[in-house]
C-alpha cells in the first residue's frame, strides 16, 4: 500500500524545511544572533541540531567544495562587504555596536553554512551567539528581541510548510530562492510582524527583502557555484537514504525504464516520484519525459532527480544498441536437487547430461557458449552446483560453459580447465555459494560494500574418486555481478578476498548495475565503493588529479599519509606496484630472496614476484632489482609493454599508421626499447612532448605513470 498523497506532501515538506528553513531566514547580517542568541531555549537548540545533522552526511569531495567556499570567505577584505551592504549600513552598525561589527558579523553569519562537520556548524554557532548577542542588543535595543525573532522564524517556517503542502508542484515548477522569498512575504503580512520591516530598517537602515538581496549578493560572490546549498540538500538526501529506482541500463528501440524516487521515513522506506523533477546531464544521449527514460543513442548518462532547480540525486545509465546474441544457447536443464542448509538457505545440484547438451548444440550448431541458468529464492544464502561429467566435457571441449545464477554469472572456458592433466574420466564441479568468513577483510580495510560476497571454486574428481581443486588460470575467466543501483565508474572497485586475510584489486568492466569481474583465479569477490583523495593534488590539471583519484578508488595506486607526491619520479618498485594491481595479479608468493637489494619482505615483494612470474619486469645479471632506481620513459614503455602482451589485447586497435618516425629523438631510443615504444604510440599510452620528442631517457612522475596506467587499463579492457 502506498502512503496518501497528503502524508507524501508532510514528507516532503520535511526535507524542504531541513533545506530552506534556517539558511533562509538568518541572513548576513545581524538579524541571525537574533536566532542563535545566548539564550538557551528548546527551540533555539532543536533548530541547531536539525541543521547540523546533515552535515554528518558529506563526503569528502562535498567537504573540498565547502573548504573552498570557507577559503573565499576568509580572502573577503571589509571592503568587499561595505560594497555589498553599502557604507550607509556598514556605519549605521558600527556606530552601535562598535568599529568592524558589521563586516565581521556578516563574515561570521556567511562561513556558519560553509562548515564541514557537524561539530563545526554547532562550533561556528555557539561562538557566533556568545561574539554578538551584545552587538545585537545594541543595534536593535529592546524593539526586536529573541523571543520575538523566533516566533518570527516558527511562523516562517509554517508559511513554507503551507507553500509545500497546497502546491505539489512547487519542488518541480519553482526554485529554493523564490519558495523561500514567497514565505517571507507570507510571514511579513502576518498582523505579529507586520511592523518588522521596519525595526530592520530603523537598526540597519535596510528593510528585510533589501536584506536578503544583499545575502544573495555576498553568497554570490564567496559560493559562486551554490555549493553549500547544493552540499546541504545532498546532506539531507543522503540522510533520508533517498534512492532512485530503476535500471541502470537501458537499450535502443526497447521499452523505456521509469524511475521512482524513494526515501527512508520512520524506518520506512516512501516513495516521492511525483516531487521531483526528472531529466538527464546528457540530453543528445537520453532525455526524460515524465518518469521514463527517451532514449536516443548509446553512450552513459545520469540521470538526475531535481528538487527547487537542484540536483539531489543521481543514478548513471548505460544505454547500449541492440544486440543478436547468436553465439550463445541455453543448455535444458534436468530438476535440480535441492537441499536445505541449516541456518537458511538450500544447496541446488545441477547435473548436465548429454542429451541436454545436445539439444542445445543441435539448436545451435556454432554456439560459442552454452548457457546453464537457474534462478536462486535467495542469492544471499543459496549456493549453486554444477556436475560436468566426462562426457559431457568431451562434448564442449572448445566452448564456454557460463552459470546464471541470480546476481551473479560465471564464464569458464572449457580449455582452461587443463583437462589434459587431470586424467580420464573426470567430473568438474562448478560451485558458486556466499562467501564466508570474509567480513572481517571488510571491516579491517573500512570498505563500503556494494554487492554481496560470491565464493567461486572449481573442483576436478577423477574416476578413482581424487579431487584437486582448479584455482588459476592461464587467461581471464569472468565473472559478473549485479548490483541493488547502478556502479559508478569512478568509485566502484572489484576486490578479490584472500584466504590470508588480504584483499587484491581486480579488473571490472561496468554496466549499469552489472559488473564483469576479470581474474585469473578462484575466490571470494565482492564490489566496493570508494571515494579517496589526495592533498597534494592540486598542482594537477583537472583531468590528471581525476585520473589519480579514479585508479585510487579503484585500489591500483596508493600514496602515503594522504599524500600522493605526484611530481615524484616513479620507482621500478612504484610501477611494478602499479601493473601488478592494474592486472589483478595472484600475489600469494612470497618473496625468496633472490635479490641482494631487496630484504626481508618490503610492501612491494609479492607484487614484484607476481611481475616476475608474469614475465613483466626481470632483475639484473649481478642479482639485483633496484626498487628506488627512478624508471626511464623507455623502460617503462617495455615493461607496459610486457604487461600488454601477457593480457592478449586487441591488436586491431593499434593505430599502425604511426610509426617512430614521428619523434625527432627517435636515434636515441634504444634498440631493445624501439619496438615496445613504438606499440605504446599505437596503442595511444604512451605519447610524445609538444616538441616531437620521445625523451627516452626522462623520468615520468607519478601523475605522468598515472596517467598511462589509466590509458593502458582503458587500451587492454580492463578498465571503462
Amino acid at each position: 500500500m502506498g502512503i496518501s498523497k497528503f502524508n507524501r506532501k508532510l514528507i516532503h515538506t520535511t526535507i524542504v524545511l531541513s533545506l530552506a528553513g534556517v539558511p533562509a531566514v538568518s541572513g548576513i547580517t545581524l538579524n541571525a544572533p537574533a536566532v542563535y542568541a545566548e539564550t538557551q531555549t528548546t527551540s533555539v537548540d532543536a533548530l541547531i541540531n536539525e541543521m547540523a545533522v546533515y552535515y554528518s552526511f558529506l563526503n569528502d569531495t562535498e567537504k573540498a567544495e565547502l573548504k573552498a567556499v570557507q577559503a573565499n570567505i576568509a580572502n573577503l577584505t571589509a571592503q568587499d562587504i561595505e560594497t555589498i551592504l553599502t557604507p550607509a549600513v556598514m556605519a549605521k552598525v558600527d556606530s552601535k555596536a562598535g568599529a568592524g561589527t558589521a563586516a565581521n558579523a556578516a563574515k561570521d553569519a556567511v562561513a556558519i553554512f560553509a562548515s564541514t562537520t557537524s561539530a563545526q556548524f554547532k562550533k561556528a554557532v555557539i561562538a557566533y551567539r556568545a561574539k554578538y548577542s551584545k552587538a545585537f542588543d545594541q543595534v536593535f535595543g529592546e524593539e526586536v528581541t529573541v523571543d520575538y525573532m523566533i516566533e518570527f522564524l516558527a511562523e516562517y517556517r509554517s508559511q513554507l510548510k503551507d507553500i509545500v503542502l497546497k502546491d505539489a508542484t512547487a519542488a518541480k515548477t519553482k526554485t529554493l530562492e523564490e519558495v523561500s522569498v514567497q514565505a517571507l512575504n507570507n510571514t511579513l503580512a502576518v498582523d505579529r510582524f507586520k511592523t518588522l520591516d521596519g525595526k530592520l530598517t530603523s537598526g540597519l537602515g535596510i528593510g528585510i527583502t533589501e536584506l536578503f538581496n544583499k545575502k544573495k549578493q555576498l553568497e554570490a560572490k564567496v559560493d559562486p557555484e551554490m555549493n553549500v546549498q547544493k552540499v546541504l540538500i545532498s546532506g539531507v538526501v543522503r540522510a533520508k537514504e533517498a534512492k532512485i529506482y530503476g535500471s541502470g541500463t537501458a537499450e535502443l528501440n526497447a521499452e523505456a525504464p521509469s524511475y521512482m524516487f524513494k526515501l527512508m521515513l520512520d524506518g520506512k522506506e516512501e516513495e516521492l516520484t511525483e516531487f521531483v523533477k526528472w531529466t538527464t546531464d546528457n540530453s543528445e544521449i537520453a532525455n526524460m519525459v515524465g518518469t521514463k527514460l527517451n532514449v536516443k543513442k548509446p553512450g552513459n548518462v545520469n540521470v538526475q532527480a531535481k528538487m527547487f532547480g537542484i540536483v539531489v540525486l543521481e543514478k548513471y545509465v548505460t544505454i547500449t544498441a541492440p544486440v543478436v546474441d547468436t553465439d550463445t544457447v541455453v543448455v535444458p536443464i534436468q530438476p535440480p536437487v535441492i537441499e536445505p542448509i541449516p541456518g537458511g538457505g538450500s544447496n541446488i545440484n545441477i547435473t548436465l547430461d548429454t542429451e541436454g547438451i545436445q539439444e542445445a548444440l543441435t539448436n545451435d550448431p556454432n554456439a560459442e557458449i552454452l548457457t546453464i541458468s537457474y534462478e536462486p529464492t535467495d542469492n544471499a544464502k543459496d549456493a549453486l552446483l554444477v556436475d560436468l561429467s566426462p562426457e559431457v566435457l568431451a562434448l564442449v571441449e572448445d566452448k564456454t560453459i557460463k552459470v546464471d545464477f541470480g546476481q551473479v554469472s560465471y564464464s569458464i572456458p572449457v580449455n582452461e580447465l587443463g583437462l589434459d592433466k587431470l586424467g580420464e574420466g573426470v567430473t568438474i564441479s562448478i560451485n558458486i555459494a556466499p562467501g564466508k568468513d570474509a567480513d572481517k577483510i571488510i571491516e579491517k580495510n573500512k570498505f563500503k560494500q556494494l554487492t554481496k560476497i560470491y565464493d567461486f571454486s572449481l573442483v576436478a574428481t577423477d574416476k578413482d574418486g581424487k579431487t584437486t581443486e582448479i584455482k588459476n588460470f592461464n587467461s581471464y575467466v569472468e565473472r559478473e555481478i549485479e548490483g541493488d543501483a547502478g556502479f559508478k565508474i569512478n568509485n566502484t572497485a572489484a576486490v578479490r578476498l584472500n584466504a590470508d586475510g588480504t584483499f587484491s584489486p581486480i579488473p571490472a568492466l561496468l554496466h549499469g548495475d552489472e559488473a564483469t569481474l576479470k581474474s585469473r583465479t578462484n575466490s571470494l569477490y565482492t564490489m566496493v565503493y570508494n571515494n579517496k583523495s589526495f592533498t597534494d593534488l592540486k598542482t594537477l590539471t583537472a583531468p590528471h588529479a581525476a585520473e589519480v583519484r579514479k585508479l585510487a578508488n579503484k585500489l591500483i595506486l596508493m600514496g602515503n599519509n594522504g599524500k600522493f607526491m605526484p611530481q615524484t619520479g616513479t620507482t621500478r618498485s612504484d610501477l611494478v606496484v602499479f601493473i601488478v594491481r592494474g592486472l589483478g595479479l595472484d600475489t600469494s608468493k612470497k618473496y625468496d630472496g633472490r635479490f641482494v637489494d631487496v630484504k626481508g619482505q618490503p610492501h612491494f615483494a609479492e607484487e614484484m614476484m607476481a611481475a616476475i612470474d608474469a614475465g613483466i619486469v626481470y632483475g639484473t645479471a649481478d642479482k639485483k632489482f633496484n626498487p628506488k632506481k627512478f624508471v626511464t620513459r623507455q623502460e617503462a614503455a617495455a615493461m607496459i609493454a610486457r604487461a600488454m602482451a601477457f593480457t592478449t589485447y586487441d591488436a586491431s586497435k593499434l593505430d599502425k599508421k604511426k610509426t617512430l618516425k614521428i619523434y625527432k629523438d627517435r636515434g636515441h631510443i634504444g634498440n631493445w626499447a624501439k619496438k615496445d615504444v613504438e606499440l605504446l604510440l599505437q596503442s595511444g599510452i604512451m605519447l610524445g612532448d609538444r616538441k616531437g620528442n620521445f625523451n627516452p631517457a626522462a623520468v615520468n612522475t607519478r601523475a605522468q605513470m598515472a596517467s598511462m596506467m589509466h590509458r593502458f587499463m582503458k587500451f587492454v579492457d580492463l578498465m571503462n
